[in-house]
Formats: structure tokens, C-alpha cells, sequence
């Protein structure tokens, strides 16, 4: 018949497939692994980015499993430090706060609260409340940030209860290495001083400028050390201002449970504190928590 060759070219072909597959189930098929030379500062961007889509790989079994995290986002910790004595004389101080930092490519919260409280021979010594929050939007493929932030401080003893500040500016990332972190900001806003009590000074609203720095080395994956400036002078009196600054270093002691030990000092100076000092500085020790 004049068909029969066709039928038999047909019959050669599926015979050749077969034999081919019945050998992929004997022998693994050769991998191709395809290599792309990408700069480290890409590969940083990229592992900062979320959500990423995780990779995968074959397992001994040919199945796949990832071998991606997804970044992380949050971290930050609280403390808490008390001493006291009783007998000849008398004394109580404790201090407690919290941070926190979510970080993300295009956006960076940071929040911290602080309160210390000191008695000495039933007379009081410190009485303070300090939160700090910063939210930056940070320009994609650039070192420049804008910002808006706010602090709010109380002092029983300050000449001013409460300060209240709002503020707005540009931030610029000076270093960002994986051990060491260094950002600067600037920028304007005002703060509202409520004095609260009879016979102290009026409340009011005072035009504020704004400049900081943040600075921040690991050492190894246990140490590490911090520093936190602000500056705040009057924007129609430069002679009158107020600065913030605090250092700090911290120690791991249980990487599992994230239990930490700090380490550091804090100091306030206020050109008219009323009553009180215009420098005022406490050094603390200690332990807390990280995540």
C-alpha cells in the first residue's frame, strides 16, 4: 500500500520518544544554571525591598522549597532600669522607654519614649516624659529624604510643663554600609510651651529651626553603638535654643531572647530653663530587650 511508509516513519518516531523518555527516568536531565554579574549596591536595594518574591531550588526528592525570607521590616526594643536605698538616706530612680523603626525603600518610621523618675530623701529630683517620631519619605535611588516629625517633652521642673513640637524638612543619608548607618536632617517647624501652674511664664508658640543627626556602628552582630543629636534654635533669636543628645552602647547577652544590656548618658540643655539648670545630664545602665 502506498501509505505503508508514512505508518512506519510514525511507528520509528514514537518508538524513538518512548526510548527517550524511558531514559529520563533512569538518568536526571543536565541543569543549566545561568550567572549575572549585578553590583552590590543592586543586591542591597534589592533584599531591603518588600515583599520579595522568595527563590526556589530542587531538593533531593526533585521537589522545591524556598530558600527566601521576607525582609525584615521592624526592629527596635525597650529597657528598664531601677535603683533605690533606704535608711541613712533615702533614694528611688527608675527609668523606662521603648523605641521602635520600621524601614522600608521608600518610607522610614522611628518612634522612642523615655520617662525617669528620681526621689532623694523624699525630695524630688526628676520627674521627665520625652517621645520622639520621625516619618521619612525616602526618594528611591538617592541619598535625600523629606520628613515630618514631632517630639513632646514634660519636666516637672523646667520653667515649661510641657513642649509640644511639630516640624517638617529634608533628611540625606551620609553613610549606609551594613555596619555603619549615618543620616543628617534639617528643617523648620514651631513648638508650643504650656507652663501649667500660677505665676510662671505664658504659654506660647515659638518658631523653631531643626537639625540632627543620627549615627549608628555595629561592631559584630552583639555590639553596637548610637548617637542622637538634635539642635533646635529660635528662628528670630538664635541665642535661644535647645539641644538634645544621647549616646549609647549596647551589648546582646542573650541573642535567642533578644536580652540586652545599655549602656549610656543624655543630655538636655535649655538656654531659659526658669528655676532649673540649663544643662541637664543623667547617665543610665540598663537591661532590655531587642527584636
Amino acid at each position: 500500500m502506498r501509505f505503508r511508509p508514512a505508518l512506519l516513519a510514525v511507528a520509528v518516531v514514537l518508538g524513538l520518544s518512548a526510548s527517550v523518555f524511558a531514559d529520563t527516568n533512569t538518568a536526571p536531565m543536565p541543569s543549566m544554571t545561568l550567572n549575572f554579574d549585578v553590583p552590590k549596591a543592586d543586591i542591597r536595594q534589592a533584599q531591603a525591598e518588600a515583599p520579595i518574591v522568595p527563590q526556589f531550588v530542587n531538593d533531593a526528592a526533585g521537589g522545591l522549597f524556598p530558600v527566601e525570607k521576607a525582609p525584615k521590616i521592624w526592629s527596635g526594643g525597650g529597657e528598664l532600669g531601677l535603683n533605690g536605698a533606704d535608711g541613712n538616706s533615702k533614694l528611688f530612680n527608675i527609668r523606662a522607654g521603648f523605641n521602635a523603626k520600621r524601614k522600608t525603600t521608600d518610607n522610614l518610621l522611628v518612634t522612642d519614649f523615655l520617662y525617669t523618675y528620681g526621689e532623694q530623701n523624699s525630695l524630688l529630683t526628676q520627674n521627665q516624659m520625652l517621645f520622639n517620631a520621625r516619618d521619612e519619605f525616602l526618594f528611591a535611588g538617592t541619598p535625600w529624604s523629606a520628613f515630618a516629625a514631632t517630639n513632646i517633652e514634660y519636666d516637672q521642673l523646667r520653667a515649661y510643663r510641657f513642649r509640644i513640637g511639630l516640624y517638617g524638612g529634608v533628611g540625606y543619608q551620609l553613610v549606609d554600609d551594613g555596619k555603619m548607618n549615618w543620616r543628617v536632617r534639617a528643617g523648620a517647624g514651631a513648638v508650643y510651651e504650656y507652663a501649667g501652674y500660677t505665676g510662671g511664664p505664658d504659654s506660647r508658640w515659638v518658631p523653631e529651626m531643626l537639625m540632627g543627626t543620627d549615627f549608628n556602628y555595629k561592631f559584630d552582630d552583639r555590639q553596637s553603638f548610637e548617637a542622637v543629636v538634635d539642635y533646635f534654635p529660635r528662628v528670630d533669636d538664635w541665642s535661644q535654643f535647645r539641644v538634645r543628645a544621647r549616646v549609647a552602647y549596647a551589648i546582646v547577652l542573650d541573642k535567642d531572647n533578644g536580652i540586652t544590656l545599655r549602656l549610656g548618658a543624655q543630655n538636655r540643655y535649655d538656654s531659659n530653663p526658669g528655676p532649673a539648670r540649663a544643662n541637664d545630664l543623667t547617665y543610665f545602665a540598663t537591661l532590655g530587650f531587642s527584636f
